[in-house]
């Protein structure tokens, strides 16, 4: 059969690399894997899941390709559980054998009678580091454990179309859930039943048929195909279209569906009777040439919104077009890309009031708004009536009643002004004028003050402040709030390419300190006017003493930076790979690096010690930076995680593109001290016997991660990482995702 795929690249489209878990994945005889054709067309990224030894040992050995690798684990709730080895492993299970009741047929309490029982740690989905990909498709078959497994996923799920579960319709195991209650999950979760696969039944006992088998009437179980709800389309992201006809297509034969799944694609785009183009195709009557488009303007389409999944089951509405700078960085890296929202997710608890100002599309407003509660308040001030229309739809979708969307920009007056309106919504500006182009639109102002009256004088904790250029305008009537309240305020350091000098000073001047976010430990330290500031560093956040006081008190800020702390080299956490090297001299320059670091992460220490050995190993790390002797990849690996886990990405990157531009002489020699791979995505990840190999994906990946915001901004020149990515077998899910967004630039 002619994969998808051929039709996709006729049309145009971006062809993606579907990810793929496989959950029980034992071989049963000379019986292909349902998704091998997409194995065959490099289509697929693969991994599984057999708790089985022996059994993940032979699909390790049956399948030799770095798109595919399976692991030995018992996928689960994350509790400690007993595990039943059945005298037929296919039907060993978490759950015990209900004898009782399969005694009551012919040939299964042979194969379910349990030989062995054993305690193992299971592994919740969400919580499997060596997953480093989107997952699209889910496979699963793990005997009564499947509604558990997928209640462990619930992250996972965000991104997946399709759903292959075994279920039950009958209890087979104790106290396993059935059929009816894996749907509902499901159900709950965005899905609906396609159609059933492969169903399983027995006959009474003690009936025996002549031919010696043991299939009868009575139906117990089959494998339930679910997929995203397809009368909710518009839900879908055009990838998440793509992948689920490509299922439909490849896998499982669903012809229909896939017509519609192309016509609706087709008509979003404004291309007419594609679905008759795919019908005919494949039935071989013509080749796969794209039809001609519509006259729709592409405006009109681009501005047709899209749910884009973020962090923390938040739905963000935002345009369907990968120009807009929003819709493409959520699609690239499933959340914002700026640190400060990770450090907000840690300091914005239930019942907090918040207020902020330049919502835009809403990411920080919608992530406030789930941590706050119900019981709390988000204050949403956006002035563009279009980009309010999206986060109006945003709250609608995720059901969020504690955000008050005022349309209106706040500045030094009430009255009315005009707002300048960009391509991408986060650069539109407050103007005394309209733009001769027609780009503006006229706005409701109104003062800081007169808004916190209005709403009724509500004790602020968090304000986020994005007015692109407003600010200082905004802080001139805040004296009234201000004089009540002791918000922690974040701000931008730079509007455009200038520094907010003004605004720094003005904060000052109101009893402010400033400080910037450490990214590594997500946490708060004094920032220092009079040193060179890290180019990439965006915001900075302003406290008064009382609210950094409470600050410090939760481990949230530092005030005070201490010299690093001494350190037993043997009491060092260490990583698999790390117990394979030697240990650095504690006496070296590297060794005090790699020991102050290493204090910077264990979690038994306080918050001001963890703070001081990162800042410290910074430090520490200058002699090597400015010396004459090159520095060896391990530690430049080391040295450049420090600095970006310090906030300062630009020396990281120029650490790291110095190693990329030499990593062809590396050798194994230049890894035999203990060193931290530069790439978290890395870090737990099995370096499959060649640390070499392991390294350099871990280079490559943190200049794909690093070297801009976003490769929105940098467009197709990280194309030749992500292709050596690939060709390393290391590709990240977010490299993945790139490489996907690239195809359809």
């Amino acid at each position: 059969m002619k994969p998808l795929k051929e039709f996709l690249c006729a049309q145009g489209w971006a062809i993606p690399r579907i990810g793929i878990l496989d959950i029980g994945a034992m071989l049963l005889g000379n019986q292909p894997k349902e998704y091998q054709l997409l194995l065959d067309n490099e289509m697929a990224q693969v991994a599984g899941f057999e708790p089985v030894p022996s059994e993940c040992d032979r699909l390790n050995a049956e399948f030799e390709s770095t798109a595919i690798h399976f692991y030995p684990y018992f996928i689960g709730d994350g509790t400690r559980q007993t595990f039943r080895l059945n005298r037929a492993s296919m039907t060993s299970s978490l759950y015990a054998t209900n004898n009782s009741f399969v005694r009551l047929f012919q040939g299964l309490p042979e194969l379910m009678l349990t030989v062995e029982s054993r305690e193992v740690e299971t592994k919740r989905l969400d919580d499997i580091r060596e997953i480093d990909f989107d997952i699209d498709y889910i496979k699963i078959d793990i005997q009564g454990g499947e509604l558990q497994a997928l209640e462990g996923a619930r992250e996972r799920l965000e991104n997946v179309t399709v759903i292959q579960t075994e279920v039950e319709f009958l209890p087979l195991y104790r106290d396993q859930p059935l059929f009816s209650e894996v749907e509902l999950y499901l159900r709950s979760r965005g899905f609906v039943l396609h159609r059933f696969l492969h169903f399983g039944t027995r006959s009474f006992a003690p009936f025996s048929r002549t031919d010696g088998k043991h299939a009868g009437p009575q139906q117990l179980w089959a494998d339930a195909l679910f997929v995203k709800d397809f009368s909710r389309l518009e839900l879908l992201s055009e990838r998440q279209l793509v992948v689920l006809a490509t299922l439909m297509h490849d896998v499982y034969h669903s012809w229909d569906m896939v017509g519609m799944l192309v016509r609706y694609i087709g008509d979003k785009q404004g291309v007419n009777d594609v679905h008759l183009k795919y019908m005919d195709w494949l039935q071989g009557k013509s080749s796969a040439a794209p039809v001609e488009k519509a006259q729709t303007p592409t405006a009109e389409l681009d501005c047709l919104p899209v749910a884009v999944n973020i962090r923390g089951d938040i739905s963000v509405c935002v345009p369907n077009s990968n120009s807009y700078m929003t819709t493409y960085v959520l699609r690239e890296q499933g959340d914002w890309f700026e640190d400060e929202i990770g450090f907000l997710r840690q300091y914005i608890s239930p019942g907090m009031h918040a207020l902020d100002i330049g919502a835009n599309y809403g990411l920080y407003t919608l992530t406030m708004a789930k941590l706050i509660g119900p019981t709390g308040r988000v204050w949403a001030i956006e002035p563009s009536s279009n980009t309010a229309s999206y986060l109006k739809a945003s709250l609608e979708r995720n059901g969020f009643q504690n955000v008050n969307l005022e349309v209106i920009g706040l500045s030094s007056r009430n009255g009315t002004a005009w707002l300048t309106l960009n391509d991408n919504a986060e650069l539109n500006q407050v103007s005394a004028r309209a733009e001769a182009d027609g780009k503006s639109e006229e706005i409701r102002l109104s003062t800081l003050d007169d808004l916190w009256l209005a709403a009724g004088k509500p004790d602020l904790q968090f304000i986020k402040m994005d007015a692109e250029g407003e600010e200082l305008n905004i802080l001139e009537v805040s004296g009234k709030m201000l004089s009540e309240t002791s918000p922690l305020i974040m701000f931008e350091r730079k509007h455009g390419s200038a520094i907010n000098t003004s605004l720094m000073d003005k904060f000052v001047e109101l009893g402010f300190a400033l400080y910037r976010l450490l990214p590594g430990p997500q946490v708060l330290v004094p920032f220092d006017r009079n040193q060179s500031a890290d180019s990439f560093l965006l915001n900075l956040f302003a406290a008064q003493s009382d609210r950094a006081r409470e600050l410090e008190r939760v481990g949230l800020l530092v005030s005070e930076v201490t010299e690093p702390s001494e350190v037993d080299a043997s009491a060092i956490p260490q990583f698999d790979f790390q117990r394979q090297l030697a240990m650095p001299d504690s006496n070296s320059q590297y060794g005090k690096v790699f020991e102050a670091y290493a204090r910077s992460r264990d979690t038994s220490l306080s918050t001001q010690e963890r703070v001081s050995n990162l800042l410290g190993a910074s430090r520490l790390s200058e002699p090597l930076l400015t010396g004459t002797e090159p520095i060896p990849f391990a530690q430049a690996s080391t040295i450049a995680r420090v600095h970006y886990d310090a906030g300062l990405r630009a020396t990281g990157n120029q650490i790291v593109q110095l190693c990329l531009n030499e990593f062809q002489r590396a050798s194994a020699a230049g890894f035999r001290e203990a060193f931290f791979p530069v790439s978290p995505e890395l870090e737990e990840l099995d370096t499959r016997g060649n640390i070499l190999r392991w390294a350099h994906a871990s280079f490559l990946n943190a200049w794909i991660d690093q070297h801009a915001y976003s490769t929105y901004f940098t467009g197709a020149e990280t194309r030749p990482q992500l292709q050596q990515l690939l060709h390393l077998g290391y590709l990240s899910g977010k490299a993945q995702r790139i490489l996907d967004l690239m195809q359809g630039r």
